[in-house]
Order: C-alpha cells, then sequence, then structure tokens
C-alpha cells in the first residue's frame, strides 16, 4: 500500500509537469554489478526517459537508456524541475545512456555509472558533494576527472572496465575520509607522489597492465589491504613495502613473476596473509622477511622445488600453500616441521 501511495503521488507530480509521463508498479531485480548490499525493488517512473524510486527509507533513482547532452540535476525532466519527494535520494544509478557533460548531483550519497557513455565527467570545487561512494563500470573514463578532490566526503572511488592507462593518486590528494580505491582494466603505470590520504587503508589494482610496483607506495603508511593481482609483474623488489606498517594483506598472485629479490631486510610487521600463488617463481628466499604476524603464505602453483631459510622465519603454525609445484621431499618433510604444509591438493616432490 505504502508502495501504491508514493506511486500515485509520482504520478500525480508528473502529469502536472508533462502528461506524457507516466509511473510503473515495484519490479524486482537481481541484477547487481556492484560489490555493496543488493537494491531490489524498486518503484519505477517513466518521464521520457525511464526513472526508478525505491519507495522506503533508504530511496534510489535509476536512469536507464537516457540520451542527452546535459544532465546537472537529477529531477529535471519534461522540461521541468519536478518536485523532490521525501526522502532524499540516497542512491543513482546511471546505465545505459548516452551524456555529453556529466555533472552528478551533489546531493547523493551513493554515485554508479555503467554502461554509459559521456564526453565529460564533471565535478565542482565550489560544491559541497555529500557522496561518499562512487562506482563506475565500463564507462570511457580515461582520465580522473578534474577537481575530483572537491568531493570531501568521499569514502570509496571503484572503477573497473575503464580505458585510463596511467594512474595519478595526487588526483586524490586532500581526500580525508578515503579509504579505499579500486581501478582495473587498462592501468600500464602508477604515480604515488607526495599525497596525504591519512584515511587510505584498501589500494586495488587488480587486473591491469602494470609491469612494476612503484617504490614510494610505502609512503602510504595507513594501508591494510594492497592488491597487484592479475598484472604484469616480472620482478619484484619485496623492500618496496618497507613503512607499510599496518599492511595485513598483500595480494600480487597470478603475475609472470620471475624473481622476488630482497637486498635489505623486509619488515611488514602486521603482514597476515601473502598470495604469491599462479606465478612463474623458481626460487624464493625468505632470509631477510621479517614477518612476525604471517599466518599464511599461498605458493600455489608455480616451479618451486623449496623456499629458502624457512625454518625460524615465522610463526610457528603458519600455512603454506603448496600446491602445484614439485617440490624437493627432503626439502618438504623439513619445512613441515616448522610450517603447516596444505594438504588439500598434495604437493608433488
Amino acid at each position: 500500500m505504502k508502495e501504491l501511495i508514493t506511486c500515485l503521488m509520482c504520478l500525480l507530480a508528473l502529469v502536472a509537469a508533462d502528461p506524457t509521463c507516466s509511473c510503473h508498479s515495484v519490479i524486482e531485480t537481481n541484477s547487481w554489478p556492484w560489490g555493496d548490499n543488493i537494491v531490489t525493488k524498486w518503484n519505477r517512473v517513466t518521464i521520457g526517459d525511464s526513472i526508478a524510486r525505491r519507495s522506503d527509507e533508504d530511496p534510489a533513482v535509476l536512469f536507464e537508456n537516457v540520451t542527452t547532452f546535459k544532465i546537472t540535476d537529477p529531477l529535471a525532466y519534461c522540461e521541468k524541475q519536478l518536485p523532490i519527494l521525501e526522502p532524499p535520494v540516497q542512491h543513482m544509478w546511471i546505465r545505459n545512456s548516452n551524456f555529453g557533460r556529466l555533472a552528478p548531483n551533489p546531493k547523493v550519497a551513493v554515485l554508479r555509472i555503467s554502461d554509459t557513455n559521456f564526453i565529460k565527467l564533471v565535478f565542482d570545487k565550489t560544491v559541497n558533494y555529500q557522496t561518499q561512494r562512487i562506482y563506475l563500470k565500463n564507462v570511457p573514463l580515461d582520465a580522473i576527472p578534474r577537481n575530483l578532490n572537491a568531493m570531501q566526503n568521499l569514502v570509496s572511488f571503484v572503477a573497473k572496465e575503464i580505458p585510463l592507462q596511467k594512474f595519478n593518486l595526487s588526483q586524490f590528494n586532500g581526500l580525508n575520509k578515503l579509504q579505499r580505491i579500486t581501478i582495473s582494466n587498462n592501468l600500464t603505470s602508477i604515480a604515488i607522489g607526495a599525497v596525504e590520504l591519512p584515511a587510505l587503508i584498501s589500494l586495488n589494482f587488480h587486473s591491469n597492465q602494470i609491469q612494476k610496483v612503484p617504490r614510494d607506495i610505502s609512503t602510504l603508511k595507513s594501508l591494510e589491504m594492497l592488491n597487484f593481482c592479475f598484472n604484469k609483474i616480472t620482478h619484484l623488489d619485496m623492500s618496496v613495502f618497507n613503512g607499510l606498517d599496518f599492511l595485513q594483506d598483500l595480494k600480487i598472485s597470478h603475475n609472470p613473476l620471475l624473481i622476488i629479490n630482497s637486498p635489505t631486510t623486509v619488515n611488514l610487521p602486521a603482514l597476515q596473509h601473502l598470495h604469491l600463488q599462479h606465478s612463474h617463481l623458481e626460487r624464493l628466499d625468505v632470509a631477510l622477511w621479517h614477518m612476525p604476524k604471517l599466518a599464511s603464505m599461498n605458493l600455489n602453483w608455480n616451479n618451486l622445488t623449496q623456499v629458502t631459510n624457512l625454518e625460524g622465519q615465522f610463526p610457528k603454525g603458519m600455512v603454506v600453500y603448496a600446491a602445484g609445484n614439485t617440490w624437493n621431499c627432503t626439502w618438504l618433510n623439513e619445512a613441515a616441521t616448522v610450517v603447516v604444509i596444505d594438504q588439500q591438493d598434495r604437493p608433488r616432490c
């Protein structure tokens, strides 16, 4: 009943603005390409182009199959300013659309744009944005938008399947609430530079074309999770991570890694999980690794015969995932006395 009343209110307001506008019943969807909680029920309102608004305490608006040169206000349709229904919009999702200049509404808490073309994504440095999360998927973003750092409430920025090749973290400088950045698809290089991001705990560059981990990544002191999986890294100096004293989860799996060097002590006091699986490692020496909290090291599906200087380096009970390697049997038996060798897929030797 509540949904029906809300829909009727929508219809009355919209018809007053333009008699061609119409309102549809509640629809349900399980199609959800995002990483957060799914929104399944929507009230769909058609205003020339279609808008859907959820009618509970956490309302959302969906723009779909929209073609226009410019959009700055999500409720400016039918050539008139439509009344804003209470409560205010919390989620905006734009998909399967075409825009020229796309300037998101500053009052939206969560902005999602997918499978949409635009010429320019615009943020205004004079505007007080309330947006906390931005999700982008399959959009033509080949550069980080200018003035993105105007979004002082931004907590999470996720961009997947985008053509961006060069990433400079300085474009996020000053976003003191920013906790998570995820960018995937085409990145070939990363620049860190002198940045102030005190809340940044997660940096995810999964599935790109990156060949080298930038040495100044260690300046991001608050990082707890770092992901370079599915890239093009062939050589890695583990000391590049020194200074990341809060890092708990380091993911470098699914790279064509041939060599991991440790010319100096590798000090990662908080590291709990190290992922090196599905690489091309033939040797690994951990003599200079200081990781007192390491709980697991995944070495599945490499070309290893042994891990040199393993004894005494890690906590008792630390798990080594070892499937898919051709181990030296003598070494494997000795290693099993100081760490737990995972037997789910019995290692070969």
